[in-house]
C-alpha cells in the first residue's frame, strides 16, 4: 500500500543520505529475511501503557537489531484516528483508489483476487526514474461473534524497486467513530533496484531510516485521507510551546528494551514537537559529557556534517556547521548550552534556523540512565530538494524528522559507549601502574 508512497520518500531520503553518509561498499551474508521474520507490533498491554501520549498523536518503536547476523528491525507505529475501524478498512483495500489521494503514485493496476487476498502491480515514475513493484495484501476480519479483536492487513512485497519485506496492520475499534491504526513495517532495501540497493548496502543506518519514512508516511497519510472522508475537522488549537513531555519512565522501560520510543505530538496534520526516548547502558555523568562534547554530539544531529566552535562562553558554545559537496552547499549556526540538567540547543542562522533540541538524562542505576529528548525542526529550512519534496507532502518532513531522532539518539549510544569503555580501559591502566609502584 503506502510502499507506494515510499517511492518519493526513499528518493528524498535517498539523496538525501548521498550527502551525509559514508560509503562503506562491505556487504555482510543476509542471515535474516524480511519476508518471513516476525512482525511482533506493539503488543495490547504495551499500547494500553502508551494510550497517554497517543492522545496527542502517533507513537513509533524502532526496534534494535543485531548487526552482526545483518538483522533489520522492525518500525512500529499506532495512532488513534477518529473514524470507524470499517471506513479505515475500506480505504486500505482498495489499492486502486490510492492514486486518489496519494500524490507519489502514478497507477495500480489490479493483478488477481482470491477471496481476501488480492496481487496488484504498482508503478510511479519522476524524471527519468520508474519505480515498479508488485504486492500481495491480504484482510483478515474478525469473527463475526468478536467484532473487538479488529482487523489485520498483511502487504507483502514480494518483488520490485524497492526491495523486498512485509507490512502488517492492526485496525482495532475503541468506540464507535475511533479506532486504532498500528503498523508495522520491515522492508530490504538490499534486495531492490542497484540504485537503492547500493545505498541500503552502504549502511544500515539507510535502510532503517527509509523503513522510518515509509511507516510514518503509511500512517499519516491513512489517518488524514480516512479523517478527511469522515468529516473529522480538528478543533482550532494555538500551537504548544517546546515542552518536556510528563513521562512514566519507569512504565516505558520494558518497551526501551525493545528498541527507541518517537512520540508524536500533532494537531491534524502539524507536526508541533517529536519526543525521543532511549535507554543507554551508561552512567548520566559520561552521557552528559558526551552531550556537551560540541564536535562529537554537534555532528551527531546533522549526520555527515563538519564543526567548527567559534565561541565558548561559561556553559556556552556557538559552533558552525555544515556540508560541502557538489550541488549541496549546506551551512549554519548552532548554539549549545547547559541550562540546568538540561542540554539545550538551538540552531540561530542558516540551514535549520528556528530548530530546537532539548535532552535530558535519568539515572537508573550505576551504569544505566534515560534520555529523553524533546524536538522541533524543519527539515524544509535545510535543502532546496527537501524544500522542493516537503512543499509537495509535509509527511515526507514528519518522517525525516523522526528519522533524524533516531539518528541522534543512537549516536548518542555509540558515542556513550565508546567513551565509557576507553575511560575503563585509562582507568585500568592508571590502576596497574598505581599498584606496580606499590609494590615497588
Amino acid at each position: 500500500m503506502s510502499i507506494y508512497r515510499l517511492t518519493r520518500l526513499l528518493l528524498a531520503y535517498a539523496l538525501l543520505a548521498l550527502v551525509v553518509c559514508s560509503s562503506a561498499r562491505a556487504e555482510k551474508a543476509t542471515r535474516h529475511d524480511a519476508r518471513t521474520d516476525p512482525l511482533r507490533g506493539l503488543r495490547t498491554l504495551e499500547l494500553m501503557v502508551l494510550a497517554p501520549y497517543l492522545e496527542k498523536g502517533p507513537v513509533a518503536l524502532v526496534e534494535f537489531a543485531d548487526n552482526s547476523k545483518n538483522e533489520l528491525p522492525a518500525i512500529n507505529l499506532a495512532t488513534y484516528v477518529n473514524a470507524s475501524s470499517a471506513k479505515i478498512v475500506e480505504l486500505i483495500s482498495d489499492p486502486r483508489a490510492y492514486p486518489e489521494f496519494m500524490k507519489t503514485i502514478d497507477s495500480v493496476k489490479l493483478v488477481s483476487k482470491h477471496g481476501a487476498t488480492l496481487v496488484y502491480d504498482w508503478s510511479w515514475k519522476l524524471s527519468l526514474f520508474r519505480l515498479r513493484g508488485r504486492n500481495t495484501m491480504t484482510l483478515y476480519t474478525p469473527p463475526a461473534n468478536r467484532p473487538n479483536i479488529g482487523y489485520r492487513i498483511t502487504i507483502d512485497s514480494n518483488a520490485g524497486d524497492l526491495g523486498q519485506g512485509r507490512v502488517s496492520m492492526r485496525i482495532v475499534p475503541v468506540a464507535p467513530n475511533k479506532s486504532l491504526l498500528a503498523i508495522s513495517v520491515r522492508l530490504d532495501m538490499r534486495k531492490a533496484n542497484y540504485v537503492v540497493r547500493e545505498m541500503a548496502v552502504a549502511s544500515n543506518s539507510i535502510n532503517r531510516s527509509a523503513n522510518i519514512l515509509l511507516s510514518c508516511s503509511t500512517l499519516l497519510s491513512l489517518q488524514q485521507e480516512v479523517e478527511r472522508r469522515a468529516g473529522h475537522v480538528p478543533r482550532p488549537e494555538k500551537a504548544p510551546d517546546l515542552a518536556k513531555p510528563d513521562l512514566v519512565i519507569d512504565k516505558l522501560l520494558p518497551l526501551l528494551g525493545r528498541g527507541d520510543l518517537l512520540l508524536f505530538d500533532m494537531h491534524g496534520a502539524k507536526l508541533n514537537q517529536i519526543t525521543v526516548v532511549g535507554r543507554i547502558n551508561i552512567g548520566k555523568v559520561t552521557v552528559k559529557d558526551v552531550m556537551m562534547n560540541v564536535h562529537a554530539f554537534g555532528s551527531a544531529l546533522v549526520p555527515g556534517s563538519y564543526v567548527k566552535v567559534v565561541s565558548y562562553q561559561d556553559e556556552r558554545a556557538d559552533f558552525d556547521w555544515g556540508i560541502d559537496l557538489p550541488l549541496v552547499d549546506v551551512e549554519g549556526k548552532m548554539r549549545i548550552q547547559q541550562q540546568g540538567d538540561i542540554v539545550a540547543i538551538d540552531a540561530i542562522s542558516g540551514a535549520l534556523s528556528g530548530g530546537r533540541w532539548r535532552f535530558d538524562t535519568t539515572q537508573l542505576a550505576k551504569n544505566s540512565s534515560v534520555v529523553v529528548g524533546w524536538t522541533s525542526f524543519d527539515m524544509k529550512n535545510s535543502t532546496w530538494l527537501l524544500e522542493y519534496l516537503i512543499s509537495i507532502d509535509p509527511n515526507i518532513g514528519h518522517g525525516l524528522t523522526a528519522a533524524a531522532d533516531i539518528m541522534v539518539i543512537r549516536s548518542l549510544r555509540t558515542r556513550a559507549e565508546k567513551t565509557a569503555k576507553r575511560l575503563s580501559v585509562k582507568s585500568i591502566k592508571t590502576a596497574t601502574v598505581s599498584s606496580k609502584k606499590k609494590s615497588n
